[in-house]
């Protein structure tokens, strides 16, 4: 952007006229992966296996807060695990049955991510409150764990984590996986994307996204 060409003014009136009070701006380095951080002005930087190199900070003049994204490990969660498995008779375009599916299901992750107590296995909220169950006539009492990662997060490294869940999990066990964008919409709506391995099928897996 060229200083007098139209962009450029409009920065300088929007900073002259809008922007006239202090913000926080969240930004996200893009070089590489932070290794350590030595001053306010420095930071160290992985290259390759056997080099690093110590590049100037650009932001480092104005005092950063710096954050780091670190992984949080729920509580075992007590819930009530419905079957996962998608109905065994759909006709060529996806019957009716598998849309009730994919939504119930989708809807039963997303209040596991929540940790809502309507997913407990010894929920009893009255009936008059909410109406909730999980889908299907029958459930099994199980412990699930939620690792949630929340922050500035690149879309190269949570294809990375993805990868890398699939090679530790057995094949025959389950995992669902989501990433949840900024919201951008005017009532905050973000873009979402689930992932749902499905247990016993080791080449099987169900997708929701949501934009």
């Amino acid at each position: 952007m060229l200083h007098g060409k139209k962009g450029f003014d409009r920065i300088v009136y929007a900073f002259n006229n809008v922007l006239t009070k202090p913000v926080t701006w969240l930004f996200h380095d893009l070089r590489g992966g932070m290794l350590t951080s030595t001053s306010h002005i420095q930071t160290s930087y992985k290259l390759t296996d056997h080099e690093e190199a110590t590049v100037a900070d650009p932001l480092g003049l104005h005092f950063p807060t710096k954050k780091t994204v670190s992984l949080e490990v729920s509580d075992p969660l007590q819930v009530r695990l419905p079957s996962l498995k998608p109905p065994a008779q759909v006709d060529p375009s996806y019957g009716a049955d598998f849309e009730d599916y994919a939504f119930d299901i989708h809807e039963w992750l997303s209040l596991v991510l929540l940790e809502s107590p309507r997913v407990n296995f010894d929920d009893k909220i009255d009936p008059f409150l909410s109406r909730y169950a999980p889908p299907g006539d029958s459930f099994i009492n199980s412990k699930l764990v939620k690792v949630t990662w929340q922050g500035f997060i690149s879309p190269s490294w949570a294809h990375k984590t993805y990868v890398q869940m699939l090679l530790a999990v057995p094949q025959d066990a389950w995992f669902a996986y989501c990433v949840v964008g900024f919201g951008d919409g005017p009532l905050g709506e973000g873009k979402a994307c689930t992932i749902l391995k499905l247990p016993d099928a080791p080449k099987e897996f169900v997708s929701w996204e949501i934009s």
